[in-house]
């Protein structure tokens, strides 16, 4: 057992990763699991048998992969280690839809259940994707149905750039628009005019006719 841990402690340590990014195999390590033509491991070779000069298998307990039809039911097959994995349930970290039990996506790096088409928080491609009040826009890098913002609400975005491409705002409500709405002029100092930006370009009543 203490051979066992030493060995992976030092995999973590010479490799980019930790305890907790390989729990999941720490659960597996000791586990009789069945093998396919692509296993690592061979029968005549055991725990007993290691030596410094055969190092951790890592793989010897869990099953190869190269989709998830070589998984039994309620796995898939990570491929980016290439060895099948029990599903993920709600709230846990994941990287694609596929590592989530049905009814789950994967939604901001954890699996969560998946919103009916259309509604608030619902992936989509495009506007007509969701309901009515409601814009398709980036959160978080995933696009998701936000709604519309209201009247006198901050409405401020940026030209563009990383930031805005990974958290993106709705424009205002039907009939609004996004204005300048304090009484004195933004001052000339950039940082000073940006913050004022920020703070009083709201949702208003357009001062000029929108056709």
């Amino acid at each position: 057992m203490n051979l066992y841990l030493f060995f992976l402690t030092t995999g973590c340590l010479a490799t980019p990763c930790t305890a907790q990014g390989l729990s999941w195999l720490f659960k597996r390590l000791h586990k009789t699991g069945r093998h396919n033509i692509r296993d690592l491991s061979s029968d005549r070779h055991t725990s007993h048998q290691m030596t410094i000069d055969q190092p951790f298998n890592f793989y010897e307990h869990l099953r190869l992969c190269t989709n998830d039809r070589v998984c039994g039911r309620g796995q898939f097959c990570d491929q980016h280690y290439g060895v099948c994995r029990d599903h993920m349930t709600e709230g846990q970290e994941c990287r694609e839809d596929a590592m989530c039990e049905g009814g789950y996506d994967c939604m901001f790096g954890v699996c969560q259940k998946r919103i009916k088409r259309g509604r608030e928080g619902a992936r989509c491609r495009k506007e007509r994707d969701c309901g009515a009040g409601m814009c398709c826009a980036r959160r978080h890098g995933e696009q998701v149905c936000q709604r519309r913002l209201p009247l006198g609400h901050k409405c401020y975005v940026p030209e563009g750039g990383l930031d805005y491409s990974m958290n993106q705002v709705c424009p205002c409500e039907n009939g609004l628009v996004c204005k300048y709405t304090a009484e004195q002029p933004p001052s000339r100092h950039q940082l000073i005019a940006f913050i004022s930006a920020s703070e009083e370009m709201r949702c208003a009543a357009p001062s000029h006719r929108v056709d």
